[in-house]
């Protein structure tokens, strides 16, 4: 994943995609968007910055890697 190796020079636009990519939902808000997982409950904040601080990026990777490894765990239960 690009965000993993770099996460310097994302702008808001660019990591709302990655998350909607990986199933989030966004929420708009008054100074930060939040991307929510539908499915797990997890919460990231996006700032609207014209480009973002790599710990808005780097929470991005910690949220999407643990969806998807939720998501292996429900599908080794439902086998």
């Amino acid at each position: 994943m690009r965000a993993r190796q770099s996460p310097a020079g994302w702008s808001n636009q660019e990591l709302l995609a990655l998350y909607k990519a990986f199933g989030f939902t966004i929420e708009h808000g008054a100074k930060h968007d939040k991307a929510i997982h539908p499915v797990y409950r997890l919460v990231g904040v996006v700032g609207r910055h014209a480009e973002l601080s790599p710990a808005y990026v780097l929470q991005a990777v910690r949220l999407i890697e643990e969806a998807l490894r939720l998501d292996e765990e429900t599908e080794e239960v439902e086998r």
